[in-house]
């Protein structure tokens, strides 16, 4: 009877561990979307790699009892090209083979993910740098902190502006805050606007704008 013992999750390789393991850690720091969906995906490319290696070992298993039990010639060609397709497949699925798998994978997911990353930054820079000019102009404006439950501390920052037609407000990275240094603390308090009131604000005093 062959051995269809799945491969024990214990021989998974430090490749395959990290990829699978990196998903919790990079999802606290995932702000949006489009940085949640390259995270996922990785880890989906991994534990299904993983999985094929299981099913097709399995597999492999019971074609090489099936040649030892089949009588068959082990000097012909059919049972040498049979034997070679299982030798061959199961060195593929050896772990060290699938860890270079999910490294390469790992590294363009990775690398997806960078880029992913420097465009959501880039789009932040220059909302900020807006902002910033918008909080210079002759409404009372200024910065602060919140506390938001499962935001990153380094988000926390928060630039408001007092505008004729209702407060509006930003959060803003550390890394922007250089943007902002020159604002005052901000005194008041945040008035519940939701993003969509923010920009209906906004558009409102821009109809009215000279």
């Amino acid at each position: 009877m062959t051995d269809q013992t799945p491969i024990a999750p214990g021989g998974i390789g430090a490749e395959i561990a990290d990829a699978v393991d990196i998903e919790q850690a990079m999802l606290h720091q995932a702000a949006d979307g489009p940085e949640q969906a390259v995270i996922k995906a990785l880890q989906q490319e991994v534990r299904f790699r993983w999985e094929q290696r299981t099913a097709l070992s399995i597999r492999l298993q019971d074609l090489a009892f099936a040649l030892r039990q089949s009588g068959m010639d082990d000097t012909s060609d059919l049972y040498q090209a049979l034997h070679n397709v299982a030798a061959t497949s199961e060195a593929w699925m050896h772990a060290g083979t699938l860890n270079e798998a999910a490294a390469f994978h790992l590294a363009a997911l990775k690398n997806q993910l960078r880029t992913v990353v420097a465009a959501k930054d880039d789009a932040y820079l220059e909302r900020n740098r807006v902002v910033a000019a918008l909080a210079s102009g002759p409404w009372p404006s200024g910065t602060g902190k919140t506390t938001i439950a499962d935001w990153s501390p380094e988000w926390h920052n928060c630039v408001y502006i007092d505008m004729p037609f209702g407060q509006v407000s930003w959060h803003y990275h550390d890394d922007h805050a250089p943007l902002f240094a020159h604002l005052p603390p901000y005194t008041g308090q945040w008035d519940g606007h939701t993003t969509a009131q923010k920009y209906e604000r906004l558009a409102v005093w821009a109809a009215r704008a000279p």
